[in-house]
């Protein structure tokens, strides 16, 4: 009621009669919200009320308007950062909370049980999904087991925070202030480009160490519209018609298109692009765009040429990220690999000899899914889904030849297993780095995985599937954690919340940073991406936002590799010092 009442007074003109009624309903959504224990009810109840804080956004810029010296621009900021990434702030609290020290230990082991009853049932799933005799009576079956035991799941989770006394001493995270965000995110002089999409108008935010500066941006279909076309054209070398002709024709599309796009979401702040790190706030579709491959408004130049680019859900969970690992003690170590996992049952590492074919397939695998699968069927995945990535062996023993022995650990074919990963081990390295398959499920974002070895060395099938909820239980250490797969970046889309996936996984389990993908990269391309982001880091001693630079302009460089879907689907994510 209230929502359609500020309405009404805003189109009658009483902008202050409109602000003080949407922010009253505001702080009644904000006190409902603090009631609800589950993090995904709290994320879909945030989700249903983001009228609210768009509304309150486009008052207070109507009123910047016409009072610029108010403050109004921002405090619509701090809105902005309000309504986005709520979750993952408390996540990334609660991780530092360790929330389940002094929870009922009945509840705890009844938690662990569960977690391995959905890994067991979401395997049978595509074990079922791989008989090519499978009545759909049993598909049914089989999602209906993992259905009841992902809600059962889900419920031990709830039960777990209402009983854990460090949850109920939690306080609330708030979003920060402008001045916060100067002082306690942008030490260094970056510039922050955050966006807000919303229905009539969209705004964006610049801000510096010492200015902020805001600006109207067209509706959000038009900006997703243009955001969603240039995606396809991207990722265009991932559909099955690869001639060159129309390879040619994507590519010179993808030009046209980005410089549109640069010109609607850069244009604006045109002046402030110097040669300084940028910090991007996405929203909605641009959550998918690779900004370092936009150029600047107006020429030829690339941002990635100019800026080291980082992606942020919000600037206050990076404040809070940096809080949480403030004086922990370093990972002793420098560099852990798993790599080149065991996926298939006639993989030649079982039966010890090389089969015809291999050599011919080595160039051809992306680090996704057999072809035929998009994104928007990963839950339709089976076991016979993945296939071997050759160049990931390559790419783990170039990175681990830049570093003396006793500074890294490599686990390479069977030992590249979900056993691994969850041992313990790698809370010592200070850097992380899988080299392997990703599945990003958006209709179950905790069974989004990556896919370690599925068989053991004396050829019994094991769980290789590292799910989100398997990394929300890791302990790391890690300054950075590489996911080398594909998709990475991406996850199940909650308006408000963001991406719900793999990478927030990680930076709850201890992760600084997080480089991940935003699309299924080629094998070799990947491979090599790799290597040179290692050395630029390791030997050139450079930030990994900078190193990560570096190594997409060695690999623009390269004509067989100038073309964006080689490179720019990297995306660094969190702390960019």
């Amino acid at each position: 009621v209230m929502l359609t009442l500020a309405r009404l007074e805003k189109d009658r003109g009483d902008l202050t009669r409109s602000l003080a009624l949407v922010q009253q309903s505001v702080e009644i959504i904000e006190h409902l919200r603090t009631s609800v224990v589950s993090q995904d009810l709290r994320a879909s109840f945030l989700a249903s009320k983001q009228a609210h804080y768009e509304l309150q956004i486009d008052i207070l810029m109507a009123l910047h308007e016409s009072q610029p010296d108010k403050g109004h621009a921002a405090e619509a900021l701090r809105v902005s950062e309000q309504a986005r990434a709520r979750s993952l702030l408390e996540i990334l609290q609660e991780g530092g909370a360790d929330i389940r020290q002094g929870a009922p230990p009945d509840l705890l082991e009844r938690e662990r049980l569960l977690r391995a009853e959905v890994g067991e049932r979401e395997l049978q799933r595509l074990k079922v999904r791989s008989d090519q005799e499978a009545t759909p009576e049993r598909l049914d079956e089989a999602q209906k087991r993992l259905d009841e035991s992902l809600e059962a799941y889900r419920e031990i989770q709830e039960r777990l925070l209402e009983s854990s006394p460090r949850y109920a001493a939690l306080t609330q995270p708030r979003p920060l202030e402008v001045a916060k965000i100067q002082a306690g995110v942008l030490d260094g002089g970056a510039l922050l480009l955050e966006y807000a999409l919303g229905t009539e108008r969209s705004y964006l935010w610049a801000v510096t160490p010492a200015s902020v500066e805001s600006f109207p941006l067209p509706a959000r279909d038009r900006i997703e519209g243009l955001a969603s076309r240039y995606y396809g054209l991207l990722t265009a070398r991932n559909q099955p018609d690869k001639t060159r002709e129309r390879l040619t024709r994507m590519d010179t599309e993808t030009e046209q298109v980005s410089a549109e796009l640069s010109a609607m979401l850069l244009g604006p702040v045109r002046h402030l692009l110097k040669d300084q790190p940028l910090l991007v706030v996405s929203d909605g579709a641009l959550q998918y765009i690779p900004f370092s491959a936009l150029p600047v408004p107006g020429t030829t130049t690339l941002l990635i040429q100019k800026h080291a680019v980082v992606n942020l859900p919000s600037a206050s969970a990076l404040a809070v990220l940096r809080e949480e690992i403030l004086n922990r003690p370093a990972a002793p170590l420098t560099l852990a690999v798993l790599a080149d996992p065991v996926f298939q049952k006639d993989d030649d590492r079982l039966a010890r000899l090389p089969r015809p074919g291999d050599v011919a397939d080595r160039s051809s695998t992306s680090r996704g899914m057999k072809t035929g699968l998009g994104a928007e069927r990963e839950s339709e995945a089976d076991l016979e889904s993945f296939l071997r990535l050759w160049h990931s062996a390559r790419e783990a023993d170039e990175i681990v030849s830049l570093l003396p022995a006793d500074q890294t650990f490599r686990a390479v074919g069977f030992d590249a297993s979900r056993a691994t990963a969850l041992s313990g081990r790698l809370a010592e390295y200070r850097n992380v780095h899988f080299a392997t398959h990703g599945l990003v499920r958006s209709d179950h974002p905790g069974l989004s995985s990556l896919v370690l070895s599925l068989y053991e060395e004396k050829g019994e099938p094991v769980d290789g599937f590292l799910r989100l909820n398997d990394i929300y239980n890791l302990e790391l250490r890690a300054d950075l954690v590489v996911l080398s797969a594909c998709r990475t970046a991406l996850g199940k889309e909650i308006r408000g919340e963001g991406l719900i996936g793999l990478t927030r996984g990680f930076m709850y389990a201890g992760a600084s940073r997080v480089l991940a993908t935003l699309w299924s990269v080629d094998d070799r391309a990947t491979a090599d991406f790799m290597k040179h982001f290692y050395r630029a880091m390791l030997n050139g001693k450079l930030s990994p936002a900078e190193a990560v630079r570096q190594a997409q302009l060695v690999m623009m460089a390269r004509p067989n590799r100038k073309a964006p879907y080689f490179w720019a689907g990297f995306s660094l994510q969190g702390e960019w010092k």
